[in-house]
């Protein structure tokens, strides 16, 4: 059996060369997918994200606010960088 991955910027056609290859028999799976049924409403990971970064990543709905995510670890990661520079 072959693997190959489908990678590509947002709007380069990686969904419709999926469709292609669907249409000739071949099996895919969608990351996309994968992942965000990873972070549905109640999964097990929102509990973990929530105790790291904290409430404000979670809408009043209590999914998760991506953009809160990108901004609380990116303030982690450069509050908690010095372990980097310290190694250089």
């Amino acid at each position: 059996m072959e693997i190959i991955g489908i990678t590509g910027q947002t709007g380069a056609g990686k969904s419709t060369v999926c469709k292609a290859l669907a249409a000739r028999g071949y099996h895919h799976i969608d990351a996309d997918t994968l992942a965000k049924s990873l972070y549905q409403t109640g999964a097990p990971i929102l509990t973990e994200l929530q105790s790291a970064f904290g409430s404000q990543i979670l809408t009043i709905d209590g999914e998760l606010d991506k953009k809160a995510l990108a901004a609380a670890a990116s303030r982690y990661f450069a509050n908690n960088a010095s372990w980097a520079q310290k190694r250089l």
